[in-house]
């Protein structure tokens, strides 16, 4: 029945392991590795690291604790005052990692939510960066 009609397995495979990422997130990451080839295995990795990130982090260390206590600092002031801090001109202003801040400074400055946010970033970069380049070597079936 589902063999004929890809939608359908594809929307039935997503809600199979939308549950079991909501039963067991560990399982639904065993299951993105095991399905690396196809596209929801890519991205439910990066959802997996956020979640770890948000939850399994206990305690910001080294650049990630600076970066966090540089947000905690910016929240609430400008785009220009953000980039004119003293804190960002010492730690760097490379636009990514400012922009990052001034953003999610916007909202809330919460260890965990940045925490899987630097997770899912790193994993993303790994996933669609590094993975990509070789994307020909794993998702086709190469000969001896």
């Amino acid at each position: 029945m589902f063999e004929k009609n890809p939608i359908l397995t594809n929307t039935l495979t997503m809600v199979v392991i939308g549950m079991a990422f909501m039963l067991c997130p560990l399982s639904a990451l065993l299951i993105a590795v095991l399905c690396f080839r196809q596209k929801y295995g890519r991205i439910l990795f990066v959802l997996a690291a956020f979640y770890f990130g948000w939850n399994w982090f206990p305690h910001p260390a080294q650049d990630l604790y600076r970066h966090h206590q540089n947000l905690c600092e910016l929240r609430g002031l400008s785009l220009y005052e953000v980039w004119t801090h003293p804190m960002t001109m010492k730690w760097g202003q490379e636009p990514f990692p400012v922009l990052s801040k001034y953003f999610i400074g916007l909202f809330t400055d919460s260890w965990n939510f940045f925490s899987g946010y630097s997770c899912a970033v790193y994993a993303a970069l790994f996933v669609y960066g590094v993975l990509g380049s070789v994307r020909d070597l794993y998702s086709k079936k190469l000969s001896l």
